[in-house]
């Protein structure tokens, strides 16, 4: 975005981030080059554009998988996903988080589509979807996880092709994926020598513990009923936990009631393309995959607060089935229209009461603190570096996400920051002592110099603010 190629400062090269989403962006701080809010305007207006293409998308891939029979079930069908999609509190929340979650549920919803459309009858057309994978890998890396489930699925599922077809439909779907994608992967290995992004790496601690097996059937079941969320760090409890389980029981059993129209519905299909059929099997290729990524990530991922934006393609599949269920129950009662309204009303109203709540202030007195003490000609340390780092030039990030230099040397911080000639750090309170250590703090090697909120900042011993 500011020229400086694939760097954090310039000169330090990084992977911590996710390609097409950030080459997608940054030509809008082209725009206005020398002012840091309007680009996030734009990137905000690129969000809302991203959300509602998204909730669009998701009306269509309903309405051409189950073909209702009637123009007017068809619009009913068509509105109820739009607004089940656009009142998801889950979604709404992550598609504005400045990361690339919108951008990743449109492309799943965009590939379901093209699967529906597509007679997959001809390499050709298992090339087409294996270059849309590729390009999903680019928005997201740890969708491999969905490349693989599609190209076993392909190769496996019952089918009246012969296995030298099968294999050779598999073989164009998954190495086109992979050709797509191949660039990411020969810039990780020739700059880092690793195929792992900088920003997996960081948090890679392979354990299996209770907390992070609650924390990953918690985050599959928020995306499993996206409609009930109220922001893992605020009001959530036990009660949402058990309220949400219900409705995903609930809506299995309701699934189970209507099995002979399911069962009607795949026998109607026989003779025509059949996209209800696909759809499903899109369904569950995007739970398959989630249900890896909840098992990849509770292995071996430590960070627990991101499993819930991480299983965010397991959403796609439940929106799709929750408003399908919605209209089916509509359809049952007298007034539809009515009651579309009181439903879809009443979750919009609780996804508008979130708005408030998902704004993130946690790291604005960090950079005040820092812009209270720190010459702008010096360097300041800290672990999460995002919203510093935008705000102010000479930021060293430490947690490795973005810094693959800092990553290589956790076991011996201090001394980093020594040869680097990085003499202030500013950082949450628990954070400063892993950091620094405690002998660092003991042996007076490193100073406080001030507190706010829940931030300290530390200079090295000696050095004065002038």
């Amino acid at each position: 975005a500011l020229g400086r190629g694939l760097t954090v400062d310039g000169t330090t090269p990084t992977s911590g981030f996710q390609p097409i989403f950030t080459f997608l962006l940054a030509p809008l701080f082209l725009i206005t080059p020398h002012d840091q809010i309007t680009p996030i305007r734009f990137i905000i207006g690129a969000h809302w554009l991203i959300f509602f293409m998204s909730a669009l998308l998701l009306g269509r891939v309903l309405v051409k998988a189950v073909r209702p029979a009637h123009r007017t079930d068809e619009r009913l069908l068509f509105w109820i996903g739009v607004f089940t999609y656009s009142a998801s509190a889950l979604l709404f929340l992550g598609s504005f988080n400045g990361l690339e979650t919108g951008l990743l549920l449109l492309c799943l919803l965009t590939i379901i589509r093209c699967y529906q459309k597509t007679n997959m009858n001809t390499p050709g057309e298992y090339i087409r979807l294996g270059a849309l994978l590729g390009i999903l890998v680019l928005v997201r890396v740890d969708q491999v996880f969905l490349v693989v489930v599609a190209t076993v699925v392909c190769l496996f599922a019952p089918r009246k092709n012969s296995k030298a077809a099968r294999f050779k439909s598999a073989a164009a779907l998954g190495g086109t994926a992979f050709l797509v994608s191949l660039p990411w992967w020969l810039y990780c290995l020739y700059e880092f020598g690793s195929l792992m992004p900088s920003g997996g790496a960081a948090t890679q601690v392979w354990d299996l513990t209770p907390f992070r097996i609650e924390r990953g059937l918690i985050a599959i079941f928020c995306n499993l009923m996206p409609i009930i969320y109220l922001g893992q760090n605020h009001l959530e409890g036990l009660l949402v936990h058990i309220a949400r389980t219900l409705l995903v029981v609930g809506g299995l059993c309701l699934l189970w009631v209507d099995r002979s129209w399911f069962t009607q519905k795949f026998q109607t299909e026989r003779s025509v393309v059949p996209v209800f059929r696909r759809t499903v099997w899109a369904c569950g290729i995007l739970l398959g995959s989630n249900l890896l990524l909840l098992m990849y990530y509770t292995l071996a991922s430590s960070a627990v607060y991101f499993y819930v934006r991480y299983m965010a393609g397991a959403a796609v599949a439940s929106l799709l089935v929750i408003s399908f269920l919605i209209w089916k129950s509509l359809l049952r009662t007298r007034f539809p229209g009515i009651a579309f309204l009181l439903i879809e009303g009443t979750l919009i109203v609780a996804a508008l009461a979130l708005i408030a709540q998902g704004r993130a202030m946690t790291y604005i007195p960090q950079l005040t603190l820092i812009k209270e003490h720190v010459p702008a000609s010096e360097r300041v340390a800290a672990f999460q570096t995002g919203t510093v780092s935008y705000f102010r030039d000479g930021v060293i990030n430490l947690d490795g996400k973005v810094n693959q230099q800092a990553l290589s040397r956790r076991a011996d911080i201090v001394d980093y920051l020594k040869e680097h000639n990085i003499n202030w750090i500013c950082d949450a309170k628990e954070i400063v002592p892993l950091i620094l250590h405690a002998d660092s703090l003991r042996n007076r090697t490193w100073e406080f110099v001030g507190e706010r909120a829940n931030f300290v900042l530390y200079r090295r011993f000696g050095i004065t603010a002038d």
